[in-house]
């Protein structure tokens, strides 16, 4: 009979055991898994990762040889899931292999890419610095962005503007591709018409009270005078007018003016001179000006259009008056001179001029207005029958198709 020797079994298990290699690269899923790797001594590369795309596999020949011949015990290794360690929460999701470099418990350097010369180039790089005490490049929290992740997103955000910016730049093209085809439409089948638009005040006198066409100036100049030698009235009519409307009438102004940048300057009363000459200068680059009583738009009253109709028809003058000046932003030239007279207010760019010009220089409101009894009468007196299409005393606009 044979006995089996006692022991042999677990001493050969032992044996086995100790000769299983220890695994190269230490897994790490917890916060406090990670907090033990940044407890580590000597040079520690950690290949993050995320979950659904796992480890860098292709990586771990050089990452034995490197530790074989040059690392030894002062270089130690680690694959760390980002998914559930809050230091890494800023690589989650991510499938490009991210090597990051610890010493006492800080990053030294961050790699990303599955570039084996690079890997195998920066670590030796970082091996042979802490073996001559040399400091790294950086030296940061583990939870910091590294100047390539600065860089990276620099990157991003760049490419981001510009495909906004291109973006952009095509839907404004095709606006005014589109608006183009629509003038030239308008230019072509209207090449013999045109159309007068008159606004309610024409019809009234200086003192704002209605009177008939008759005894508007204005309308008399050029129905009698202006016209005659070059148009024939074809049509005449009354139209009230809605926001729809309008909108749609100053379409083209719009977009006109949208296109040459505004800036708005202010001064105080004691530059009334010299923005006399420079406005006198700079005429054709004027696009709005007024004094107003002080600087409290839309409360503010506007006394005067011009520096001559002020220096006429201001009596009592406060010293409190504000000279508002909006300026086409075209060339240098102009803009220098109404910025090198001492203005107390130039505005921030050409976007916020244009919310700040509007505050002085609204749009001409839609007026809608009962007509009297006396201008009917009028009305119906000159025309009996309603001849030229007019609509009696509405105090609509008077639309004249020449």
């Amino acid at each position: 009979m044979l006995g089996k020797k006692r022991g042999g079994i677990s001493a050969a298990r032992r044996m086995a055991k100790k000769s299983t290699p220890a695994a190269l690269q230490t897994e790490v899923n917890t916060d406090d898994e990670w907090k033990k790797i940044l407890e580590r001594k000597g040079l520690v590369v950690v290949d993050v990762y995320s979950g659904w795309s796992g480890p860098c596999a292709g990586m771990i020949s050089l990452l034995k040889k490197v530790k074989m011949e040059t690392g030894g015990d002062l270089l130690s290794y680690a694959i760390a899931k980002s998914d559930d360690i809050k230091d890494l929460e800023r690589f989650r999701g991510k499938s490009e292999p991210t090597w990051m470099f610890l010493h006492d418990g800080k990053m030294i350097n961050l790699l990303f890419g599955a570039d084996c010369p690079e890997l195998h180039r920066v670590l030796n790089e970082e091996l042979q610095r802490l073996q001559t005490g040399e400091q790294p490049n950086f030296l940061m929290e583990v939870t910091e962005r590294s100047p390539e992740e600065e860089k990276r997103l620099r990157i991003l955000e760049e490419t981001r503007l510009a495909k906004e910016a291109a973006k952009k730049a095509q839907e404004e093209a095709e606006i005014k591709a589109k608006y183009e085809a629509e003038m030239n439409h308008f230019t072509s089948s209207l090449a013999k018409e045109t159309c007068l638009i008159l606004y309610p005040w024409v019809f009234k006198d200086e003192e704002f009270h209605r009177r008939d066409k008759k005894s508007s100036p204005p309308y008399m100049e050029l129905i009698e005078e202006l016209l005659p030698d070059n148009y024939k009235i074809a049509e005449e009519f009354r139209k009230q007018l809605d926001e729809t409307i309008v909108n749609d009438m100053l379409k083209e102004f719009e977009h006109e003016t949208s296109r040459v940048p505004i800036i708005v300057f202010k001064y105080d009363s004691t530059k009334k001179n010299d923005i006399k000459i420079i406005v006198s200068n700079y005429k054709s680059d004027l696009m709005n000006f007024g004094v107003f009583e002080r600087d409290k738009p839309p409360e503010a009253k506007r006394i005067a259009t011009s520096i001559e109709e002020f220096e006429e028809k201001a009596e009592e003058r406060t010293g409190y008056e504000i000279f508002v000046c909006v300026v086409r932003k075209i060339d240098s030239e102009s803009f220098l001179a109404f910025a090198g007279i001492g203005p107390y207010h130039v505005s921030e760019s050409p976007e916020k001029a244009i919310d700040e010009a509007a505050v002085y220089f609204p749009a001409p409101g839609l007026v809608e207005e009962v007509p009297s009894d006396d201008e009917e009468n009028l009305e119906t007196e000159e025309n009996p029958e309603g001849q030229n299409g007019n609509a009696a005393g509405t105090g609509e606009p008077v639309a004249t198709a020449l």
